[in-house]
């Protein structure tokens, strides 16, 4: 009898840290794909803002000497993505891809790297096929760039050198949609494997460097053209870091509340053998993905889903504070203590430090109203406003329902500014 339990326990067990790690796999590559896609939106707003500036005859001359005064300027504040050559060819990306719905579409698939050799392709038709082999077949830059045959780069160089045909083709006036099958998960699965991860060497440094809070935007006295292309090119890099860290912090935490809501729901704790199960399966997520995934840290995620299971507390929460302060106030029995301590961190940009002691302090109970005015904000996050979109396509139409959670009352909370500073991310993320 003894040896029966004991086999059904470590089955249990085998079967729950197989789904445990799926989860956090699934959830990493979601992570990356994202990264990837913002980053080549972005480049497409650069590559926009130039084109604006730049496209009338009379400022061609003036742009061979800006886009290398820009690129110093950018590479020593943002890092080597905006180099000199990079600048010029997003301009080319949005002569190109014209339309920023559907490169938001197509970024899902793609690095940076992917982009340059389509931009390689003159020919509309013949660069729109090799993209969609791309996304259909989930190619590497490396497998596509053995499918846009020697031949034909080496012949479209050649006739560029001898001025036989421009840098790109006018776009046709009938042409499809860049994206030619619907956007479904399992697309995005499919190409997962083809994407680089952005958090690891050779690209890591100069993500960070792109992605970390500056000191603010360019102060320049002269109003010369580059001087306020460069100031308009920094506000898109400052709109995209507040996004980027916002939206990392955000899906990391959910990835706690996600493993825990698993453990609750299969009951993990309860019986004989409980403790002894969640200690083994740590030692298999921490020796796969890092120290965020140790003992003590997933009996915090368990409680994290215990104690918010409604998606709009769980969302703000989220949201707002990194997952060292979440560690913080899981102790906490009140959740208007619980939203109140969120607000002042996300406010004032406290540290993990400085809340704890806030909380020994008691300032929630000494803060006048604090109760009623949370008690008005549970109310709100309890029933939320329920939004429908629909999203018509030449190809097909989507349907969607969102709820309007309250985070408008926080524009930029300053603890999820830099997710580089959260050692748990960096952890999990560079495995």
């Amino acid at each position: 009898m003894k040896s029966t339990k004991k086999k059904s326990i470590i089955l249990h067990e085998d079967s729950s840290v197989t789904d445990l790690l799926n989860l956090i796999q699934r959830k990493q590559k979601s992570l990356i794909r994202l990264a990837n896609s913002e980053m080549i939106v972005l480049f497409w707003l650069i590559g926009h803002k130039l084109t604006v500036h730049f496209d009338s005859a009379e400022r061609i001359k003036i742009e061979k000497t800006t886009i290398p005064y820009l690129a110093t300027r950018l590479v020593a504040k943002y890092g080597s993505f905006l180099s000199e050559s990079n600048l010029k060819k997003m301009r080319i990306f949005v002569k190109l891809f014209p339309e920023l719905s559907e490169v938001k579409e197509v970024a899902h698939f793609l690095n940076w790297e992917h982009v340059l050799l389509l931009l390689q392709i003159p020919d509309w038709n013949t660069r729109q096929i090799f993209l969609n082999d791309k996304i259909n077949q989930g190619l590497t830059v490396k497998d596509l760039r053995a499918k846009i045959s020697l031949r034909e780069r080496s012949k479209i160089s050649n006739l560029r050198k001898r001025g036989l045909i421009p840098p790109f083709n006018k776009i046709p006036k009938n042409r499809t949609r860049l994206l030619q099958i619907p956007l479904t998960y399992e697309l995005l699965v499919r190409n997962d494997k083809s994407l680089k991860n952005v958090f690891k060497e050779p690209m890591l440094s100069s993500f960070r460097k792109i992605t970390q809070p500056s000191n603010g935007l360019a102060k320049n006295k002269k109003k010369t053209i580059r001087d306020q292309v460069l100031k308009e090119i920094e506000e898109e890099i400052e709109k995209f870091r507040r996004f980027q860290n916002t939206w990392l912090n955000t899906h990391f935490n959910f990835l706690f509340w996600e493993l825990g809501k698993y453990i609750n729901e299969r009951k993990l704790l309860k019986g004989k053998g409980a403790n002894a199960i969640i200690r083994n399966m740590s030692l298999l997520l921490e020796g796969r993905y890092g120290k965020s995934f140790s003992q003590k840290q997933l009996f915090a995620a368990i409680k994290y889903a215990q104690q918010f299971q409604n998606p709009g507390i769980v969302s703000r929460i989220a949201h707002l504070i990194s997952w060292e302060h979440i560690l913080e106030i899981l102790p906490l029995d009140e959740i208007e203590a619980v939203l109140f301590y969120c607000r002042l961190t996300a406010n004032k940009g406290i540290s993990v430090k400085v809340l704890r002691k806030q909380i020994a302090e008691g300032i929630y109970q000494q803060t006048p109203r604090a109760k009623e005015v949370e008690k008005a904000l549970l109310y709100s996050l309890e029933n939320p406003m329920r939004h429908t979109t629909i999203v018509k396509n030449r190809n097909w139409t989507e349907i969607g329902t969102s709820f309007n959670y309250r985070f408008d009352d926080i524009n930029n909370s300053s603890p999820v500014q830099n997710i580089f500073k959260n050692s748990y991310f960096t952890d999990f993320i560079s495995t």
